[in-house]
């Protein structure tokens, strides 16, 4: 099948700057559309020049601030088993 010229308009956005470019309408978000991106491997070949302008150390301090968050709330959370025995019994049989 041909790639349409919408895809393929995203995807060398995707490859030239890591960014996604939305239409106000579209199903997909931001998010998903880079998932799809990288899900098919699709290379990114630079990045948007204004991550440029952020201080490293404010980005580093704020990935590991989400780190801790996500750990602290994976902690809380219950083991596979346990989730499925308390909200899905009949999968249990």
């Amino acid at each position: 099948m041909e790639v349409p010229d919408t895809l393929r308009e995203k995807i060398e956005i995707f490859q030239a700057n890591g960014q996604v470019f939305r239409e106000e309408d579209e199903l997909f978000t931001e998010t998903s559309w880079a998932a799809v991106m990288m899900g098919q491997r699709i290379p990114m070949k630079g990045h948007n020049p204004m991550a440029d302008t952020f201080d490293p150390g404010e980005i580093r301090q704020e990935v590991d601030e989400m780190e801790k968050s996500i750990r602290y709330l994976v902690q809380q959370m219950p083991l596979h088993g346990q989730y499925v025995q308390k909200y899905c019994p009949a999968g249990t049989l």
